[in-house]
């Protein structure tokens, strides 16, 4: 379940001018977000997830999923909210956010477009490159609530993809649909299940994460034609390797460390699908190198829309991107295209 849910709606037919264009316009289904058990999730912060059901239906292109999220462990569960704060349409991507009567966003039309050009960005820019329908529902809950929500969406050809997104007052991450949008993208392609991402699980969802984490990066710099660097963070896990025994991974992975962890990845284990978020900071961390910004058109950026394109269509390019990082394979950061 990735880190970065909605409720019975009215069929509206979508149409905006926004910023003195037009936009195209579907039509949206009803939709209704029930009580959902993430499984054994536990924690205070806000994990939106995307959880297959069924298997791909290669042949007459359709699949099935929840999208939704959950908070907190203790308290009564709270329902998702219905009140639309504002609604914005980008291209194919049409966004909505919602929050309960007392909530007042003075910036949420802004927050609803940013969302939108971000998602449409990512889409017809770094994959599939067209103009998919996407319909992004962003709930706004209060700080203390508990909740635990999802809604099915059974995918089709002509329908859209459909995301329902939660966070908490006051909070904003306008990358986060778009992360989440790609965990979609790749549940519902063949093309993404390459041999090797079928045969190995869990390696396979650490580098699905960190695509995703590019994807909506990539998504952000072309929409605002600049990336700030994210505060600093140090994700940690703790692996079990039958060898080796118990290993501590923490923050930036590099030379030995990196090493190991690429092994672990390569050998599967029960626990290589732990190194998501921590490949994730390596990755960020030595395309920024000394920087706090990459401005679209700079060699940082350059470098990081080539790895968006190529991990988007196959997460598992990550590896040898890593291993080149690693002095004992032969190729350094700085020769690395």
């Amino acid at each position: 379940m990735s880190q970065r849910l909605r409720i019975a709606i009215a069929t509206v037919a979508v149409a905006a001018i926004v910023g003195g264009a037009s936009y195209q316009s579907w039509l949206r289904r009803p939709s209704v977000v029930h009580e959902f058990d993430w499984g054994n999730v536990r924690g205070n912060g806000v994990l939106n997830g995307i959880a297959g059901i069924g298997v791909l239906d290669d042949e007459r292109g359709r699949f099935s999923y929840h999208t939704g999220g959950r908070a907190g462990d203790a308290g009564t569960l709270t329902p998702a909210p219905t009140h639309v704060l504002a609604e914005a349409v980008h291209g194919s991507v049409s966004v909505r956010l919602l929050g309960f009567e007392d909530h007042e966003r003075a910036s949420a039309h802004d927050e609803a477009l940013e969302v939108a050009r971000i998602a449409s960005a990512a889409t017809t820019t770094i994959y599939p490159v067209a103009a998919i329908p996407v319909e992004i529902d962003l709930h706004f809950m209060p700080e203390t609530a508990r909740f635990s929500l999802a809604k099915r969406v059974d995918w089709r050809a002509d329908r859209p993809y459909a995301l329902a997104i939660f966070e908490r007052e006051p909070r904003f991450d306008a990358t986060t649909p778009t992360h989440e949008l790609y965990h979609v993208l790749a549940l519902g392609s063949s093309q993404l299940k390459s041999a090797t991402a079928i045969r190995k699980i869990g390696a396979a969802a650490s580098y699905e994460q960190v695509a995703a984490d590019l994807y909506a990066a990539c998504g952000e710099l072309l929409a605002n034609e600049t990336l700030a660097r994210d505060a600093p963070s140090t994700p940690r896990s703790t692996i079990v390797d039958p060898a080796l025994g118990e290993r501590v991974f923490e923050g930036v992975l590099a030379g030995d460390e990196l090493a190991a962890a690429l092994d672990l990845l390569a050998k599967d284990s029960a626990e290589a699908g732990m190194f998501g978020d921590l490949l994730s900071v390596t990755v960020f961390d030595q395309l920024f190198g000394e920087a706090t910004a990459m401005p679209l058109g700079s060699p940082q950026a350059t470098k990081l829309l080539a790895l968006c394109s190529e991990t988007a269509a196959d997460p598992s390019a990550l590896r040898g991107w890593l291993a080149g990082l690693v002095p004992a394979a032969g190729t350094s950061a700085s020769a690395r295209d």
